[in-house]
């Protein structure tokens, strides 16, 4: 055995290149480095912190105890890295924070007796300390800005700053107005010992505060809701203080208590926004929420856009056990899901899942249903959660995962106008009738001034089998021949297809590709629907069309269509509402193809 060779022990150090770097780029943006100086403030014990920008200068001012020595200079100045002591500061662990700010501008501190003067591009890594004549209170920061700011930059700051101490316990001012505000003098939903909490479902993020300093704004999936969290004791944040620490424990009974205002409010309202749905399928993949338990929650969303509940699926599957996927709105999936030939889900659920595909959801959901029967075997007085969720289980094993393609074959994916020469007299005079009833939604778009487009769009025959009427958002809307069939049928098909004429109007745009809605979409065709009467006029302006043709080819109208004009003729004689559509203003001189035909 060799003798071991003496040994000097030595300790790391850091180069002076890698220190300039850590000051000059952990600086994010001026905002960001102006936030550090507002919590070096709060742990240095002041009462009041005054922040002053202008487009050249910055300065920020506390009434806190500063630096009291040569020694603390040297020590927590000086020196990067020097870590707080337990309890001294409610924000900082490592005094490296105010290297952000002298990565701006040329700094000088003042504080007690010492002058600080700091250029880092300047004078890299050197500064000046000088003694004052006079001491000076607390701190004092003034920077001259590297580079001025433009307007645009000092209303950013000025709109994340107030965000970003919102909720800080004692004054902070910008350019001498207020934009903190403490806690106690807020109303809240919920206290707790950890923290304050005031929960937005509506909202698609989470605002979480640390002691009153803005941490994150997270994902509302993330918790599930959104809202503000202002917490009463400090919490162990990442180095770049836009994060918790996934061990944090004031932080993690912060998520008790936002988990179980979660599974409250889901479980007791009627409808989810899709925040919630993905904090649901998070819950149910971690099995911190059962099967069992959220088989009547809505969390799965099919192509159209509507969504259902695990249990729906199993029914659909018992019914049907093909299966596929695609983008929410697509054409191809709706005729399928139209046609019945597969259920089809939206991506948005195998992502909400966090599956790569839909074999994978499926066993994913297969594994899940299957532990809980296991589960609910070994659980006494259960039989209805145990029978709907064997139920569940044994539908989801029947599931056969397919693909658009497999289904492309049997529908054409063509959008064909017909020429006007290739149809039938009747349909003919079908389409003049419901290119007049267009008239009557343009007006009714006019009246109500919403925005979308009012000029009267003309009214086309086409052929498609993914499409019962589709538009180029512009000047023209197309029928599927055979939804002219409808007009057959009376009033009630003629107010079906006013209802479709309306749904075309509200598409500002092309709508062959894809086939989405957003709520503004549904709240526009909803008002129109509720609180005017397009689509009774326009049903209206289609059967009187269709009686006058008729009788002006010296035919009788059908029943149904005669009752109706009859009843029209009454209201008419009577003073009631005549049955012609005002001209749209600004539309006097249309052009003969858009013209309301004889």
């Amino acid at each position: 055995m060799t003798d071991s060779p003496s040994a000097e022990r030595r300790r790391f150090g850091m180069h002076a290149n890698l220190l300039y770097d850590v000051i000059t780029k952990q600086a994010g943006t001026l905002q960001k480095a102006i936030l550090e100086g507002v919590m070096n403030g709060v742990d240095a014990g002041a009462t009041r912190i005054e922040i002053t920008l202008t487009h050249e200068t910055l300065i920020i001012s506390d009434d806190g105890k500063g630096f009291k020595n040569r020694n603390e200079i040297e020590q927590f100045f000086e020196t990067f890295g020097t870590p707080h002591q337990e309890g001294d500061a409610r924000y900082g662990r490592f005094r490296m924070g105010r290297g952000q700010l002298m990565a701006f501008g040329r700094n000088i501190w003042r504080t007690n007796i010492f002058e600080m003067a700091v250029d880092i591009k300047g004078r890299g890594l050197d500064y000046d300390l000088a003694t004052l004549a006079t001491p000076q209170p607390g701190c004092t920061i003034e920077i001259e800005l590297y580079d001025q700011l433009l307007p645009s930059d000092r209303d950013s700051i000025d709109r994340e700053l107030r965000s970003w101490v919102a909720y800080v316990d004692l004054p902070v001012l910008l350019n001498g107005k207020q934009i903190s505000k403490p806690p106690t003098e807020t109303e809240w939903d919920v206290e707790t010992p950890e923290a304050w909490f005031k929960l937005a479902a509506s909202r698609n993020t989470l605002s979480v505060y640390n002691l009153g300093v803005l941490v994150m704004n997270a994902p509302a999936s993330r918790f599930g809701t959104g809202g503000t969290v202002v917490s009463k004791q400090r919490l162990d944040v990442n180095f770049a203080r836009n994060d918790v620490q996934s061990n944090c424990p004031i932080f993690n009974r912060i998520k008790a208590e936002l988990r179980k205002h979660s599974d409250e409010v889901v479980v007791a309202k009627p409808k989810m926004t899709d925040a919630e749905r993905q904090h649901i399928a998070e819950r149910i993949l971690d099995k911190s929420l059962s099967i069992e338990d959220t088989l009547d929650l809505k969390v799965l969303t099919d192509v159209e856009g509507r969504h259902y509940t695990l249990r729906k699926l199993a029914s659909l599957l018992a019914a049907n056990p093909n299966i596929i996927a695609t983008q929410r709105g697509d054409r191809v999936g709706i005729r399928i899901a139209d046609a019945r030939l597969a259920n089809v889900l939206a991506n948005d659920t195998l992502e909400r899942f966090g599956a790569d595909n839909l074999t994978e959801l499926i066993s994913q959901l297969h594994a899940l249903a299957m532990a809980a029967d296991e589960r609910l075997r070994l659980c006494p007085g259960t039989n209805s959660h145990r029978f709907a969720t064997y139920e569940f289980c044994r539908c989801i094993l029947l599931a056969q995962p397919r693909s658009v393609g497999d289904y492309e074959h049997l529908i054409s994916t063509d959008f064909n106008s017909i020429d006007a020469k290739q149809l039938k007299p009747n349909e003919k005079i079908k389409i003049r009738a419901l290119h007049k009833a267009s008239y009557s939604i343009a007006a009714a778009l006019y009246d109500r001034t919403i925005s979308v487009r009012f000029t009267v769009r003309e009214v086309r025959a086409g052929e498609s089998d993914l499409a019962e009427a589709w538009t180029d958002g512009m000047t023209n809307i197309w029928i599927d021949r055979r939804q002219l069939t409808l007009l057959e049928k009376g009033y009630t098909g003629c107010a079906r297809l006013a209802g479709l004429l309306l749904h075309e109007y509200m598409h500002e745009g092309p709508d062959t590709d894809t086939h989405t809605h957003d709520a503004e979409f549904y709240q526009r065709y909803h008002d129109l629907t509720l609180d005017s009467d397009a689509i009774g006029m326009a049903a209206a302006t289609m059967m009187k069309a269709l009686a006058d043709e008729a009788r002006r080819r010296g035919r009788k109208p059908g029943p149904r269509i005669a009752i109706f004009a009859d009843e029209e003729e009454m209201l008419k004689r009577e003073g009631g509402i005549g049955s012609n559509v005002d001209p749209i203003p600004g539309d006097s001189d249309p052009s003969p193809e858009l013209s309301p035909p004889d």
